[in-house]
């Protein structure tokens, strides 16, 4: 699980020390949106930008997981999604604000590897 505060990054890496690469990586994100850059197997190669908002599901497999990827930017001031601003249960009410205000200032991004 990685967590961001706006404008944060996470620079260009590669997940290379991991002992089984065979299987897929899954990545939620929920929060604040960002610029994913998905590069190739050198540095040399120019990146693909990608942007991710809340409620996106990637999937790295295959040749892609060795490629070089990081997050330069996390956008600030960008609205989240409705479905997670508005609450259906009122009993959740303070919960759901915390969230809300949680998620408009912050990205959570999970990481599954099964």
């Amino acid at each position: 699980v990685n967590f961001y505060h706006g404008g944060s990054c996470m620079g260009g890496h590669r997940d290379d020390l991991e002992h089984a690469m065979d299987a897929p990586v899954i990545s939620f994100s929920l929060g604040l949106p960002a610029i994913f850059l998905l590069g190739g197997l050198t540095r040399g190669e120019p990146p693909c930008p990608v942007l991710v908002r809340s409620g996106d599901v990637m999937v790295l497999g295959g040749p892609s997981r060795l490629r070089y990827h990081g997050v330069p930017r996390v956008l600030q001031g960008v609205s989240i999604p409705g479905h997670i601003q508005q609450g259906q249960n009122d009993s959740w009410h303070c919960e759901d604000d915390i969230l809300q205000k949680y998620l408009s200032e912050h990205r959570i991004n999970v990481n599954v590897r099964p």
